[in-house]
C-alpha cells in the first residue's frame, strides 16, 4: 500500500472537494483520498505508486482541476527501504531524456564526422532530430501532453488549443530542419517559441511549483526542473546564432 500526498489546484468549494473525491472513488487503483479544501492537500492511500498524470487522468473530465507534487512523499508501508529507492527512482525518471539527448547528439554528429565538422550544419542537425524526437513522444498521448504543458506554458495556459497542436509544430519544425527549407522563418519560430516556453518554466521554478515536464509527452512521468528550462534556452540560443548567419 501507497500513502502519497499532492497538491491541487483550481478548488473553490466544498462542491469542488466532493467532486473530486466522486472521481478518485471510481477507480480501483485507489483505497481512500482526504482532501482538505483550505491547504489544497491530497493524502492519498492506494495500491500502485499513482503520478500526479495519473491523478490528472482520473479526474480529467472536471477540467479545471490540477494535481501536483507537493513534496517528494509517496511512502510504501511495505518498505522500510522506501526513501532511498524513491531516490533512485527520482534519478530513473531522468533516464530516457538523456538517452534521447544522446541519441539526438549521436545522431547529429553522425554528418559532421563523415563530412566535416561545420558548426551550422551540427545545429541545424540537433534541432532537427530534437524537435522530431520529442515531438514524436509528445504525440504518444496528445490529450495528457497538453493538460501538462497548460500547468507552465504562458500560452497553452491561455489557449488550451495550443497544447494539442503544439507537438505538430515541433515535428514540422524538425522536419524542416532536417531538409533546409525555409530554415531563416523555421529559426525565427524557433526563437519565439523556446523564449516563450523558458519564460512559463522559469516562472514556474521561481515559484517552485511541483510540476511534470511535458517534453517527453505523458508516457514518462518527470519532474519540471532547471534541466528543462536549460534545453528551451540552449534551443532558442541556437536559433538565434542561426538567424544571424541567414540574415
Amino acid at each position: 500500500m501507497y500513502k502519497s500526498e499532492y497538491q491541487i489546484s483550481g478548488m473553490t468549494c466544498q462542491g469542488c472537494v466532493n467532486s473530486i473525491k466522486k472521481q478518485f472513488s471510481t477507480d480501483n487503483r485507489i483505497i481512500s483520498s482526504e482532501i482538505d479544501l483550505n491547504s489544497s492537500n491530497l493524502n492519498l492511500e492506494s495500491t500502485v505508486d499513482l503520478k500526479p498524470g495519473d491523478l490528472n487522468a482520473i479526474i480529467g473530465d472536471l477540467k479545471k482541476y490540477n494535481v501536483s507534487y507537493k513534496t517528494n512523499s509517496s511512502i510504501s508501508t511495505s518498505d522500510k527501504g522506501q526513501n532511498s529507492s524513491g531516490n533512485m527512482k527520482e534519478r530513473k525518471k531522468f533516464t530516457p531524456l538523456i538517452i534521447s539527448l544522446l541519441l539526438i547528439t549521436l545522431l547529429a554528429l553522425v554528418p559532421q564526422i563523415r563530412d566535416g565538422f561545420n558548426v551550422e550544419g551540427f545545429m541545424k542537425s540537433l534541432m532537427g532530430y530534437f524537435f522530431v524526437i520529442f515531438s514524436l513522444f509528445k504525440l504518444l498521448n496528445i490529450k495528457g501532453f497538453a493538460d501538462s504543458f497548460s500547468n507552465y506554458d504562458l500560452i497553452a495556459s491561455k489557449v488550451p488549443s495550443y497544447g494539442t497542436i503544439y507537438p505538430f509544430i515541433e515535428l514540422t519544425l524538425g522536419i524542416c530542419f532536417l531538409a533546409n527549407f525555409g530554415l531563416l522563418y523555421v529559426n525565427v519560430l524557433t526563437f519565439i517559441i523556446m523564449s516563450v516556453g523558458s519564460i512559463g518554466i522559469g516562472k514556474s521554478l521561481k515559484n517552485k511549483d511541483q510540476l511534470e515536464c511535458a517534453c517527453l509527452g505523458a508516457s514518462f512521468s518527470l519532474p519540471l526542473t532547471p534541466v528543462t528550462l536549460i534545453e528551451n534556452l540552449t534551443m532558442a540560443a541556437m536559433a538565434l546564432y542561426m538567424i544571424t548567419k541567414l540574415v
